[in-house]
């Protein structure tokens, strides 16, 4: 896990454009490789056959007339989960795992029959 900080991507629905049948919308800023990743990941799980494709700096994806707030929901749920996921992985920082290993290390140890 990496001890840097990732931005948070979120969508601009102010820019987002339909062009035959596809919608393109844009991020709020440049994603990471690995964000991409994760939303990537989550979306194929969610909808796989939506035939979504993500870049670093917008995402792509067929929609039908009526089916918007679906659409909607679903990409700002993937969204929402990509960020979580690197946001959990920060939030865990090598002296929290050294202290986390630690107490367990005494623990097992104290498993240890007397002698």
């Amino acid at each position: 896990m990496s001890s840097h900080t990732h931005a948070t991507v979120e969508l601009d629905w102010s820019a987002a454009t339909v062009e035959d049948g596809t919608l393109t919308l844009p991020f709020s800023e440049k994603a990471s490789k690995r964000w991409v990743r994760e939303i990537t990941s989550v979306l194929d799980r969610l909808a796989p056959s939506a035939g979504a494709e993500v870049g670093r700096e917008d995402l792509t994806i067929a929609v039908t007339l009526g089916e918007e707030r679906d659409v909607r929901h679903l990409l700002a749920s993937a969204v929402l989960e990509a960020n979580s996921r690197l946001s959990a992985d920060d939030s865990t920082d090598e002296s929290d795992r050294d202290a986390d290993d630690a107490a367990m290390t005494q623990t097992f140890r104290s498993f240890a029959p007397d002698g």
